[in-house]
Formats: C-alpha cells, structure tokens, sequence
C-alpha cells in the first residue's frame, strides 16, 4: 500500500517512533553493506592492477623469448585493464543518503507548528525513499563486482583452452610422416624440429642397401 492511501489519522506517536527506529536501523544496514561492497572492489582492483603491470612487464621484458605466447597474455592484459575500469567506477565517491538530517531541515514555522506525530511520519516517507534509492545504488555495484569477477575468473580458462587447442592442431600438422599405400612417406624435404625424417630416410636407404646386397 501507497503512502498516500494510508489513513495518518491511526499513526499514534508510540507507533511512528517504532517505525522510525526500523527504518533507521534498515538505512544503517544499506550504508554498511555499501562499504563492504567498496572494500570487495578495492581488494579486487588492488589484485588486477598488481597482474596487469606483471603481465605487461613480462610481455615487454620476454616478447622475443614468448613467441605464439604473446598474444593470449596480451588479451589477458587487455581483460585486466577492462577490469580495472569496471572496478574503478565502483569506487568511485557516490553520494548515498545518510541517516538523520541536519537541524536546519526541522528548524522552520512550518514544521514547528505541526505536531510531533506528524513530523515523524514525514520522516519515515523520507527515509522509505532514502532505503530505496541507497539500495538501487549498492544493486548497482554488485553488478559490477560481479561482472568483474566473472572476467577474471573465465577469461584465463578460455585462454588456457584456445592455446591448447592452438599447440594441438600444431602439433598434428607437424607429423614427421604419413602412412599411404602401406609405405611411410616423409612429410617434406626438410627435417621436423624432432629430427624424425632425416632418422627415417637413413632407415628406408639401409634397409634398400642390405635388399641388394641379399640378392646379390
């Protein structure tokens, strides 16, 4: 129900205090929970920040050394940054609603002639809309905080399998030889980098050399 459909005439002082107290209590747990939800993200940016200069020294150090390395720990250092971003608009000062007022928001004719009851009830629908908008707030963090965790969590996973699939396709275009007709058939001209065909060919020419020597 609406406050404005509410019947005011029922709300004694007794009540609306106890009122007030909740509401109090609920708008100091919405700031507490806000704090935590800023320490989550320093403590998450303080880690990324910290990865992303060492991936980035160890690119710029290694480069030469890293080879096909280079780009996964690249895009790793471009999803850290994103990160930082995320997390640096968490952090970010926002102005949330505080619990009490200050004196000068009571101290007018028109509220000092209203009975206390009455003030009281002003002030619940001002801290109903304080809850509130504090809570969309911290709504909007979590988000973020999430969103940032999910990126450091999945992306080294996928790197990981994209570059193992990347070794394994080269590995298997690497194959010293291919079986055709029952006969092995050296891949190429050149040796591999196991230094399996130069083996193979010595293999197939003492192999011919003892055949001709037999018949003979």
């Amino acid at each position: 129900m609406d406050n404005e459909q509410l019947d005011w005439k029922n709300l004694d002082k007794d009540k609306a205090l106890f009122i007030f107290e909740q509401a109090r209590e609920y708008l100091d747990k919405v700031l507490y929970a806000s704090d935590q939800l800023d320490r989550k993200a320093f403590i998450i940016l303080g880690f990324s920040v910290t990865f992303l200069a060492g991936v980035i020294g160890y690119i710029f150090t290694q480069w030469t050394r890293i080879g096909l390395l280079t780009l996964p720990l690249t895009i790793y250092a471009l999803m850290l940054f994103i990160v930082c971003v995320i997390l640096r608009g968490v952090i970010n000062p926002t102005k949330y609603n505080a619990s009490g007022n200050l004196p000068d928001a009571f101290l007018k004719n028109t509220i000092l002639k209203q009975k206390i009851d009455y003030i009281i009830a002003g002030e619940l629908k001002n801290y109903s809309k304080r809850c509130e908008e504090n809570n969309a707030k911290n709504s909007e963090k979590r988000k973020n905080i999430y969103l940032a965790l999910s990126i450091l969590i999945y992306t080294p996973v996928i790197l990981a399998v994209a570059c193992s699939f990347v070794f394994c396709m080269g590995f298997k275009s690497q194959s010293p030889f291919s079986i055709v007709g029952g006969e092995e058939i050296s891949s190429g001209s050149e040796p591999c980098s196991f230094g399996w065909s130069s083996d193979i060919k010595l293999m197939h020419g003492s192999k011919r050399d003892f055949i001709t020597r037999y018949q003979r």
